[in-house]
């Protein structure tokens, strides 16, 4: 069986608007589940981009393509493509005519759990791709199989479509649609703390004021110093 899901959940753009605003990694300072591993990486590493946008997900065996460009033609301008490969580690499946694809349709990038090919064709453009690799083995449009926006695993992470992809040049963090209106509230207090934290070293302020690691020492069982 093929699934083709017509429809996408969509994040008010004021909240998506936000997630802009903040960095990634604040919420790796608070959270341990959501973010990709981190050999899925961007293409281009000299000029990486930040990029939030809306998922849309393909899963396709790794072989067959065609449900990548199907999956194209239910985005918006600036949703993120999110393709599971199911593990495949020779066959790419984002190239040149991929690429060329997105951009009519104003995909923000595309992020694949497997090769892309067509590298410097790829960087010419400047679209943002994070992928696996790169190999010369491509896939074909067959008509095998495969799925469009349906829950998939990409980096290890689940994909819903409808959820929200932070990726910059660190990694790519998956914001959960139905709790999305909770972690932009998490993301913005550690940007504040972070804002505190870097004012204290502005004013020269003792490492222990700024940092809690003594606090935490502390509070530690069987912590013995050796002198």
């Amino acid at each position: 069986m093929n699934i083709i899901n017509t429809k996408v959940r969509r994040l008010d753009k004021t909240l998506i608007d936000r997630f802009k605003k903040i960095s990634p990694s604040e919420l790796g300072h608070a959270l341990e589940f959501g973010f990709m591993n981190n050999d899925i990486v961007p293409l281009n590493k000299e000029k990486c981009m930040y990029v939030v946008g809306t998922a849309i997900t393909a899963r396709i065996p790794a072989t067959d393509s065609t449900m990548v460009y199907k999956a194209m033609t239910y985005s918006k301008p600036g949703d993120v493509l999110v393709i599971d490969m199911q593990g495949e580690k020779r066959h790419a499946c984002w190239g040149e005519m991929t690429t060329l694809t997105a951009k009519r349709f104003g995909l923000a990038a595309v992020v694949v759990d497997g090769p892309n090919t067509d590298s410097e064709e790829i960087k010419a453009s400047g679209f943002p791709v994070f992928s696996k690799g790169q190999s010369n083995l491509t896939t074909k449009i067959c008509g095998f199989k495969g799925d469009v926006n349906v829950p998939i695993c990409c980096g290890g992470t689940v994909v819903c479509p409808g959820d929200l992809i932070l990726a910059n040049g660190d990694g790519i963090v998956v914001i959960p649609y139905d709790f999305a209106d909770k972690l932009i509230l998490l993301a913005e207090t550690y940007e504040q703390y972070n804002e505190i934290d870097k004012a204290g070293f502005e004013r020269n302020l003792p490492l222990t004021e700024i940092m809690s690691f003594e606090k935490k020492i502390a509070k530690m069982n069987d912590v013995y110093y050796l002198e």
